[in-house]
């Protein structure tokens, strides 16, 4: 079974580090902000939302789910790394 990044898995992988980059890692402090000034801890922070929606934008939600319509249509071998 060939265990190699396919050219997909590759692209994909550097939206991700690149979404992560620009989105993800600068909103961490943020993230903490927002989670420690609600009353609830339990709901998500608001810029949890936005990030999602960012996420979702670029195609880069729902990874897991095998069906291209609501998700990435990746299969097992390209999910994995």
């Amino acid at each position: 079974m060939d265990f190699e990044l396919s050219a997909r898995t590759q692209e994909l992988q550097g939206q991700i580090n690149a979404f992560m980059d620009e989105h993800v890692y600068p909103n961490e402090a943020l993230y903490e902000e927002q989670l420690n000034g609600q009353a609830d801890r339990w709901q998500l922070p608001q810029i949890v939302h936005d990030l999602k929606e960012k996420a979702h934008a670029q195609g880069l939600w729902n990874l897991f789910l095998p069906d291209a319509e609501h998700g990435a249509g990746l299969t097992n071998v390209e999910y994995a790394p």
